[in-house]
């Protein structure tokens, strides 16, 4: 079950860098760089921390971050 909802965060933020504004390959670019570096930050985590704390603290993360979404578009559209 946490596969399935890491895999869909996943998804949802990389189909959310198309609609931000600004140039639509540059978004893709930098969401590239962000997921190497991610991986990179992961690995020494996993390294220094153990498994399972850096995955609470990444899905953490990545809650926040998907929430920041949906609020940031739904911002566009009502002019909050």
């Amino acid at each position: 079950m946490n596969r399935i909802g890491v895999t869909f965060s996943y998804y949802m933020t990389s189909l959310g860098s198309n609609t931000l504004a600004g140039n639509r390959f540059l978004n893709i670019f930098l969401s590239s760089l962000t997921d190497i570096f991610s991986a990179l930050v992961y690995y020494c985590g996993v390294q220094k921390r153990g498994r399972k704390e850096t995955y609470i603290i990444s899905g953490l993360i990545m809650a926040l971050s998907t929430a920041a979404i949906g609020i940031l578009q739904y911002s566009e559209h009502f002019d909050i």
